[in-house]
């Protein structure tokens, strides 16, 4: 009975040994079937990864450029006072004052006569001496030689004086300067700035001068006069002369009715100037965000990038003005974009960094 029980029990062990290595090939079976009969997922291509940048437009801008600047008000003449005679004060004008206004042949201030009359008296055998003792007689009246205002003066009765002692300075009413310091760049935007004075030469070009008084702006009319025949050594600039003429009437007022009345163009203000340059065609004003180094602009046509050389004809705090292969409206990269390639694709959206 003993060898009958160990037979069946060997072969107990080995069918279960058989069993399991069946269970794992069916298992094995079973998954490999799964697996063949699983649907195949869907293959998709990742986008590709394109840069995303902000655009503006370039707007056509034909006609006349303008070319800002800003300087101080300066008189267009101005002369020291000063006898030709020397003597005793013995009277002054009452306009004879800072800031007081004279007209041209006003006597300023009258130097004693009694001497040179004495003089004319003794000098009337001599013809020569007689010439000059007349000729001394009438600079003993100081006179202004133009309509003006005085900028200083240093002068009382009473007071001795001597031929060229300087005793004040006026400053003419006629017409005022502003010059303006300007890059040839900007020079170059005004109409015959080189021809200007010729015989028969073209018309200046217009000028506007605006100042601030009291918080609110003023503006008066005004041209180019001229321009230095020399370039600044230490700013390499051009020196433009604006000139006003009768700057001491009331300036415009830009900002609505003046609270304390309308101020004259006064001289050593600081002032802004925009000239009308230029007039040209093919002009276009654009972000000024859109320019970029070596003087292009990066356009966006389709989604794909194109590069185009430009002229800088004008910059502003906003905008510049420029010439180009450009067109009306179409788009320009401002930012989000560090370098670019003709024709790489880009996203747009509007607006600047």
């Amino acid at each position: 009975m003993s060898k009958v029980s160990e037979f069946f029990g060997s072969m107990g062990k080995v069918s279960g040994f058989f069993v399991a290595i069946g269970i794992l090939a069916v298992s094995v079976i079973l998954a490999i079937l799964l697996v063949s009969l699983a649907p195949e997922p869907e293959s998709r291509e990742l986008p590709p990864q394109m840069p995303f940048v902000l655009t503006g437009a370039a707007t056509a801008s034909p006609g006349a450029i303008s070319v800002f600047g800003s300087g101080t008000v300066r008189p267009a003449r101005e002369v020291d006072i000063s006898p030709q005679v020397g003597g005793r004060i013995e009277n002054v004008s009452p306009a004879l004052v800072s800031g007081g206004r004279v007209e041209a042949g006003q006597t300023l201030f009258q130097i004693e006569q009694a001497d040179y009359r004495y003089r004319v008296e003794v000098a009337m055998a001599d013809v020569a001496a007689r010439r000059q003792a007349r000729l001394d007689l009438s600079r003993t009246a100081v006179a202004a030689p133009f309509d003006g205002y005085v900028r200083a003066e240093s002068v009382a009765a009473g007071q001795i004086v001597a031929p060229g002692q300087i005793l004040g300075s006026l400053f003419a009413a006629d017409a005022a300067e502003v010059p303006l310091a300007l890059p040839s760049s900007d020079a170059a935007l005004i109409p015959a700035l080189w021809t200007l004075g010729a015989r028969g030469g073209p018309q200046p070009a217009a000028a506007r001068v605006i100042a601030e008084y009291g918080g609110q702006r003023f503006a008066w009319s005004g041209h180019v006069d001229r321009a230095e025949a020399s370039v600044d050594a230490q700013t390499r600039t051009v020196d433009v002369v604006i000139r006003v003429p009768e700057p001491f009437v009331a300036g415009s007022p830009l900002d609505g009715p003046a609270a304390g009345g309308n101020p004259p163009l006064l001289i050593g203000g600081f002032v802004d100037v925009e000239i009308e340059g230029i007039a040209m065609a093919d002009v276009y004003r654009i972000p000024r965000t859109a320019l970029q180094a070596g003087n292009e602009v990066w356009v966006v046509d389709d989604g794909a990038v194109g590069i185009v050389p430009v002229r800088i004809l004008q910059r502003t705090d906003d905008d510049a003005y420029v010439s180009g292969a450009l067109a009306d409206g179409q788009s320009v990269i401002t930012g989000g974009l560090q370098f670019a390639v003709e024709g790489m694709r880009v996203l747009t959206g509007v607006g600047s960094l």
